[in-house]
């Protein structure tokens, strides 16, 4: 039987975010956490894969072929997690906002989120 490997979320998403943006020092800005940092999380992912995710240099970031075959598997991990903690945040709940808004600021203005339904009255004063 395989050994189990918990795999750290954020790793998982430094490796997406990184492949991404083509480097270490932007995924550490989108992440809010520094260069180090996510050089640290993407080395310690390499390790409990055995492979390297990433061909290094100093001015590009390129995916290893190990990397380019595991890289739609994280994304569908990222997926799945992100999708997990939306159900349960949500857990079935509804809840109304309601805003007024003048109406010279109701032109164009539209919003779409899967879980936000979002219904506008507009009243001439």
């Amino acid at each position: 039987m395989a050994s189990v490997i918990n795999m750290d979320i954020a790793a998982l998403r430094s490796f997406v975010l990184a492949e991404n943006l083509g480097s270490f020092s932007a995924a550490a800005v989108g992440l809010h956490c520094s260069q180090s940092a996510l050089s640290l999380r993407i080395k310690k992912l390499e390790e409990q894969l055995g492979c390297e995710l990433f061909h290094r240099n100093y001015h590009t970031l390129k995916l290893t072929a190990d990397g380019a075959m595991l890289l739609p598997e994280a994304v569908k991990v990222l997926a799945g997690h992100d999708a997990m903690i939306q159900v349960a945040q949500n857990n079935g709940s509804s809840d109304t906002i309601r805003l007024g808004i003048p109406e010279d600021m109701t032109a164009g203005f539209s919003i779409t989120f899967s879980l936000i339904t979002m219904n506008m009255w507009i009243r001439s004063s």
